[in-house]
């Protein structure tokens, strides 16, 4: 725990990065986003804060929970959400928020929200196997339990993994 991955190595989970993508933060998360399912054992779930490019989500990263963020004034949003899209197509556990009148710039609310998701999973031995709870309307960020899922339509509808997700979920940019 507290450790970085070791240097990324190749893996058939993701497409390589497109060429000439200049050193930054896009970068790394792609190559921790790499190293993910080579060392499945040692992340429990991750995540992710505004990147300008990702590398296509494959089966092998299916079980990792992940939290993908981004402010709605953010130039990389388009980018982000299409890379959530991707992962939730391919079933995988993956929580979208994003912040209004937010570029790329850690706020308060991002770091809650990072802070509650990875507590959730801090002490859990198989957090893929854990059933949801909640689910949130990735629209309006509003959540509602297991029985009351069908209120939201399945586009925008997500599994949060326990109430207390849920509640800082809902909290808007202060």
């Amino acid at each position: 725990p507290g450790k970085f991955l070791p240097r990324p190595r190749t893996s058939p989970a993701f497409s390589p990065p497109p060429p000439k993508q200049p050193p930054g933060k896009s970068t790394t998360l792609a190559s921790m986003m790499r190293q993910t399912p080579s060392m499945p054992q040692r992340v429990k779930a991750l995540v992710a804060y505004s990147a300008g490019w990702w590398s296509e989500p494959t089966e092998a990263v299916r079980r990792v929970p992940a939290l993908i963020m981004c402010g709605e004034a953010d130039p990389r949003y388009a980018a982000t959400f299409e890379f959530f899209k991707m992962g939730q197509h391919l079933g995988c556990p993956w929580v979208w928020r994003s912040y209004t009148h937010t570029g790329h710039e850690l706020t308060s609310s991002v770091r809650n929200m990072a802070e509650a998701f990875l507590a959730h999973f801090a002490f859990r031995k198989e957090p893929s196997e854990m059933p949801a709870l909640c689910y949130g309307d990735i629209q309006t960020f509003k959540s509602v339990p297991l029985a009351e899922k069908e209120v939201i339509p399945e586009e925008f509808r997500i599994e949060l993994p326990s109430q207390a997700v849920a509640d800082v979920w809902e909290k808007e940019t202060e």
